[in-house]
């Protein structure tokens, strides 16, 4: 089966477009929401207080899981292509079929990406309800990065719904297993562990800068 090139998801996109490489985009990203913070917190006094570790703990959880996003997103896609190769390698059709086959796998759908975004987006706001409680810069800051992780993460879960359900479709209807050489399996294994170890880090990052007061309320 001929291999053919991936197609590009909204972020990876929008990051070729300013033509800088992944990771310094994605620091260049990290620079602007912390340095937002500090101003921030600046104009809004914080810094003529005494040192309060509960503030910065709460304001920095939606920075630093956005980093997180978008420093874990290309090692997930590695995975992902490493998979669709190997799984590539035990499909038996013909020149034409095997074609489409890797169409489908590599194709990316930029409704359901937006669609994703938005109602990430939405249930953070529908959760947060910030219409009751915005007052001053920082608890805009905290909207507007909220919104923003929230809506990635939504993206993210699109894209990894969508990488299994191309990749459950092949294994279903094309691939012959070669029991000789099960490692060929072993890129699908990884990308489903990887996955799985992404969203558990960034679950345990938002507990590690959860207060413990939301931490026991249900």
């Amino acid at each position: 089966m001929s291999e053919r090139p991936r197609a590009y998801t909204l972020l990876e996109d929008l990051v070729r477009r300013v033509r800088l490489p992944w990771y310094v985009a994605a620091a260049l990203v990290a620079t602007v929401l912390l340095g937002s913070l500090v101003v921030l917190a600046y104009l809004d006094g914080v810094f003529s207080s005494p040192f309060e570790w509960g503030f910065w703990r709460i304001a920095l959880q939606s920075p630093v899981i956005i980093t997180y996003i978008l420093a874990a997103y290309p090692l997930i896609q590695r995975l992902r292509d490493r998979a669709v190769r190997s799984l590539a390698l035990l499909v038996e059709v013909d020149q034409r079929s095997s074609e489409d086959i890797m169409r489908s796998l590599h194709a990316v759908s930029r409704r359901s990406e937006w669609l994703a975004l938005i109602l990430g987006a939405s249930f953070w706001l529908l959760l947060s309800q910030p219409w009751d409680w915005v007052d001053n810069w920082l608890d805009l800051y905290e909207v507007g990065t909220g919104t923003v992780m929230f809506g990635l993460l939504g993206w993210l879960i699109n894209g990894a719904a969508s990488g299994t359900r191309h990749l459950t479709r092949l294994n279903r209807l094309h691939v012959k297993p070669d029991i000789h050489n099960p490692g060929l399996m072993t890129p699908v294994a990884q990308w489903s562990l990887g996955i799985s170890m992404a969203f558990v880090g960034g679950i345990t990052i938002s507990v590690a800068f959860q207060p413990w007061e939301n931490l026991a309320e249900w």
